[in-house]
């Protein structure tokens, strides 16, 4: 029973996502509230509220799967860099594929036509950190990380509204991890 209890939640939350994604795209972020998204998905305005605390997790649907991949990625590894920068460019890769390019452009122009999305995005990357941080027990290491992670993310964001290819400025963003540029502040 406890199966296919299961398998109906991952139904509803995916309906919810689904239904919601539409109308955000359609609409926008801001145009669109609750009880629309509970309409489309053909459940109460309180059951949207068993799988989503807020309308910005609604819309960031990916926050469990992305905190639960970072924490894998760096646990027990040798090397936390590169562990992080190769769950890094995992979620570029997803983020970025060309098969999905008009989605990208979609969802990058909801975050840049709200009001509250780069707030709440800002709010899950500092998440995310504390996450790291509790996994690798070092909260500097774990917000330099965030901190290139979001960089990268940004001029890829930047570039694909502008309708350009996105950069890949992650060689650059993790070799200055490893190696800070030289001129800088005398370094003791």
């Amino acid at each position: 029973m406890d199966g296919l209890r299961e398998r109906r939640k991952q139904r509803t939350r995916k309906a919810l996502s689904d239904a919601a994604a539409a109308m955000f795209a359609e609409r926008g972020f801001d145009g669109v509230t609750i009880s629309e998204i509970a309409a489309a998905a053909d459940v109460a305005v309180g059951t949207v509220f068993n799988y989503f605390r807020t309308k910005e997790e609604l819309f960031f649907d990916r926050e469990g799967q992305l905190t639960a991949g970072l924490i894998q990625a760096v646990s027990g590894s040798d090397d936390p860099i590169q562990a992080f920068r190769a769950w890094h460019e995992s979620e570029l890769d997803f983020l970025l594929d060309p098969r999905a390019a008009d989605l990208t452009m979609r969802f990058f122009q909801t975050i840049a036509e709200s009001q509250t999305l780069p707030d709440a995005e800002l709010r899950l990357h500092r998440r995310l950190e504390t996450a790291l941080g509790q996994a690798l027990g070092d909260p500097i290491l774990a917000a330099l990380l965030l901190a290139a992670h979001r960089s990268v993310l940004e001029l890829a964001r930047a570039d694909v509204l502008a309708g350009r290819p996105p950069r890949r400025a992650t060689e650059t963003a993790f070799a200055m991890l490893i190696r800070p540029p030289t001129g800088g502040p005398d370094q003791r």
